[in-house]
C-alpha cells in the first residue's frame, strides 16, 4: 500500500464521516436524495483534493508547528515554530497560572489546602530558575525571563507569610506581569515571521509567476485566534489579500477553524473553492455560501417582526 493511497484513504474517511450524521428526513425518497447529495459533494471534495500540489495548484498548509509545500506531485514539510518560541510561552504561563489559580479563592484567610499550592507553585519557580540557563534563549532574554519568575516568587512568598488572599494584590500581580508578557510575545512573534517568511521565499523560488498566483495557503488554528492571527497578517501581505478574518473575504488565504491536521486543511480548501463555485454559478455571488444561505431571507422576514429596528439592531426614533 503505497503512501500517496494512504493519503488518499485518509482524506476520503474524513470527509465521508461528515456525511455519515443523522440527517433529517431519515427515511423515504428525500432521505435517499440527501444522502445522495452529500456522497456526490465528498466526491467532489475527494477530487479536488486529489489534484492540490498539482503544477498550476500549489497549496501551502500551516497547522500546529509545520508548514507543508505540496506542488509539482511532491510534499516538503518544514518546521516553523522553534522550541525556543514555546519555550517563552511556557514562562509567560508561569504567571498567568498563578493568576487562574487563585482567582477561584474567596478573599481573605487561605485554606490549608490552597497554601499547599501555593509551595507546589514556589517549588515549580525554584526549578525553572536552576533549568533557564539550558535555555536556548539570549542574554538579555535570559534575564527577564529570570525577573518573570522572581516576579512570581515574590508573590507567592508574600501568600504564603501573610495566609490572605486579595485580588487588589492579584490584580497588582497582573500588571507588574504585563510588560513582561508582551516583550516575550514580541519575541515569539518574531520567531515565527522569521522563520515563515524564510521557508515560503525558499519555497516561493520553486514556482513561476503563474503557478505563484494559483497558490492556495490554509491555516489551521483555534476558534479564538482567527481576527488578526499571525500567520493570516503574514500571507495577506505575500498573497495581497485583503483578510479581515471572516470567510467573505477568504480567496486564496483560508483559516480552518479549529482544525489541526493537513487532512482536515485540505478538507477544509476543497470545500471552500467547491462553495465559492457553487455560489458563482447558482446566485451570480461568488461568496453566497461563504455566509449563512438563509442570512438574507432572515434579514426579509425580521423586518417584519422588528419593524422598529435598523440593519444595526438599532431602534429607529
Amino acid at each position: 500500500m503505497t503512501l500517496r493511497f494512504i493519503y488518499i484513504l485518509l482524506l476520503s474517511t474524513l470527509v465521508n464521516s461528515l456525511s455519515a450524521q443523522n440527517l433529517e428526513p431519515k427515511t423515504g425518497s428525500l432521505s435517499t436524495l440527501n444522502k445522495q447529495f452529500h456522497a456526490d459533494y465528498n466526491q467532489l471534495v475527494n477530487y479536488k483534493i486529489s489534484h492540490f500540489g498539482d503544477s498550476l495548484s500549489p497549496v501551502m498548509v500551516f497547522a500546529g508547528d509545520t508548514l507543508i509545500f505540496k506542488y509539482k506531485g511532491k510534499r516538503e514539510a518544514a518546521r516553523i515554530i522553534p522550541l525556543e518560541y514555546h519555550q517563552l510561552k511556557a514562562i509567560d504561563h508561569l504567571s498567568l497560572g498563578i493568576f487562574t489559580l487563585v482567582s477561584t479563592w474567596p478573599e481573605g484567610i487561605i485554606v490549608d489546602s490552597n497554601l499547599v499550592k501555593l509551595k507546589t507553585h514556589l517549588m515549580l519557580c525554584d526549578n525553572v530558575l536552576q533549568e533557564l540557563t539550558t535555555y536556548l534563549f539570549s542574554d538579555s532574554i535570559l534575564v527577564r525571563q529570570k525577573k518573570i519568575v522572581f516576579q512570581s516568587k515574590d508573590y507567592l512568598t508574600m501568600l504564603l507569610k501573610e495566609k490572605k488572599y486579595k485580588k487588589s494584590d492579584r490584580n497588582n500581580f497582573a500588571k507588574n506581569s504585563r510588560q513582561f508578557s508582551l516583550d516575550n510575545t514580541d519575541e515569539a512573534a518574531r520567531l515565527e515571521i522569521t522563520n515563515l517568511h524564510t521557508q515560503v521565499m525558499l519555497w516561493r523560488k520553486q514556482m513561476n509567476a503563474v503557478a505563484f498566483n494559483h497558490l492556495y495557503v490554509v491555516i489551521g488554528s483555534s476558534h479564538q485566534a482567527r481576527y488578526r492571527e499571525i500567520s493570516v497578517q503574514y500571507f495577506d501581505k505575500i498573497l495581497s489579500e485583503k483578510s479581515d478574518g471572516s470567510a467573505l473575504t477568504e480567496n486564496r488565504l483560508v483559516f480552518a477553524e479549529s482544525v489541526f491536521n493537513e487532512v482536515g486543511c485540505l478538507s477544509m480548501l476543497a470545500r471552500h473553492l467547491i462553495d465559492q463555485e457553487i455560489g458563482l454559478e447558482f446566485f451570480d455571488d461568488r461568496y453566497r455560501m461563504q455566509r449563512d444561505l438563509l442570512s438574507d431571507a432572515a434579514t426579509k422576514y425580521l423586518k417584519t417582526i422588528f419593524p422598529d429596528y435598523s440593519k444595526e439592531g438599532k431602534k429607529k426614533k
